[in-house]
């Protein structure tokens, strides 16, 4: 190689190491990828207040990111589709992520599309609609800045509340969806032998398939990217429940069927301690409203007083008395129904046409 071709294919390389160094220096976005950066652990969940008028809610949450003094910390790894309204009083899990340690003071949450869609009493869509996006993002400060801290777990739960968020454009009659959002904020000390202040309860509401099933375990996973995965625990007192609502045991779920799996999280291992297991069919459904007339062992009345179907009658009649839990997952008993009180039920209508019998496999009480 002649002196003057070298020290040309020199330059040519100087030049492109000069620029990969500038272009990582102007970088502020940390993602994922943090290395060399003292980093903590945070746990994104989200959950909805219900809504009024719509059977489903449908948002793809496309990013979170958490805004503080330093670079930004991007919770999400990928954009989620969510149904809101499978999350009232429930929580999901979006991300467990590493974050920058240092101190934060809003949480910027991004959302990309939405669809709303009713449904008749047959469960038959009977309205799609697609309202446009007044923002696609909300700015959400909470109480007090907080802090990720490389010996603490940062649990941030976001609150999306699709009644207020979904309005009309007064001049062309058009659904508009605005967000309307709150976040709380948790911490607590990671997983050693000091760590004695555990994170508030919540009742977590996940849905995968089963993948890696062992008689006390399974690992539960997203259908679209099957290393997405959260560990689920079993204990004596899990309730599993195969398409029926029959109760079954663990070993009655197949690997790869689709469940649903009510039960806490536990921040420090990421694994969540099942209260029920319920294995997912297309008749399975959760009807909103108010318990009412009398409360037995085997049959209870209850009328639908939020969606679509509002002012419908059903008759809840459990094969066995069904699990009965509050909003933050303590089990109660069939002491806690009575006339007057709100509840969601998942369950199986099993009686048409429709308003009919329904077959419970869950009840959680919730707040008006």
């Amino acid at each position: 190689m002649s002196p003057s071709i070298f020290r040309l294919f020199r330059s040519y390389i100087l030049l492109l190491l000069t620029a990969a160094f500038i272009t990582a220096c102007n970088s502020s976005d940390t993602g994922d990828t943090n290395a060399g950066v003292d980093t903590g652990a945070v746990t994104l969940l989200i959950t909805d207040a219900p809504t009024s008028y719509y059977d489903e809610v449908n948002v793809v949450a496309e990013s979170v990111t958490l805004i503080g003094e330093g670079p930004h910390a991007h919770l999400m790894k990928r954009p989620a589709r969510i149904n809101l309204l499978d999350l009232r009083n429930t929580f999901r899990r979006l991300s467990k992520s590493k974050a920058p340690v240092g101190t934060y003071s809003k949480v910027r949450f991004r959302i990309r599309d939405v669809e709303l869609v009713k449904r008749d009493q047959y469960g038959v869509i009977t309205e799609r609609v697609i309202p446009r996006l007044e923002s696609n993002f909300v700015d959400l400060n909470a109480r007090t800045q907080f802090a990720v801290d490389r010996l603490r777990n940062l649990i941030v739960k976001l609150d999306l509340d699709a009644d207020k968020s979904l309005g009309t454009d007064p001049t062309t009659g058009d659904p508009v969806f605005d967000p309307d959002a709150t976040v709380d904020v948790d911490s607590v000390p990671t997983d050693t032998p000091d760590s004695t202040t555990p994170a508030a309860p919540v009742l977590m509401n996940e849905q995968g398939v089963v993948r890696n099933r062992l008689a006390d375990s399974f690992q539960l996973c997203d259908p679209d990217l099957l290393s997405d995965c959260v560990q689920v625990n079993a204990g004596a007192e899990t309730v599993v429940m195969n398409s029926n609502l029959d109760a079954v045991g663990i070993g009655d779920i197949a690997e790869n069927t689709e469940v649903q799996v009510l039960g806490h999280l536990d921040v420090n291992t990421d694994a969540i301690s099942a209260l029920h297991v319920l294995q997912v069919s297309s008749r399975l459904n959760t009807y909103t409203g108010t318990l009412s007339g009398a409360v037995l062992s085997d049959s209870i009345n209850f009328t639908v007083t939020a969606g679509t179907q509002a002012g419908n009658t059903y008759a809840v009649t459990p094969a066995s008395l069904p699990g009965i839990y509050d909003s933050t997952g303590n089990t109660l008993d069939i002491n806690a129904l009575g006339d007057g009180v709100n509840a969601e039920v998942i369950g199986i209508l099993t009686t048409f046409p429709p308003p009919g019998n329904i077959k419970p496999g869950v009840i959680i009480i919730t707040t008006p």
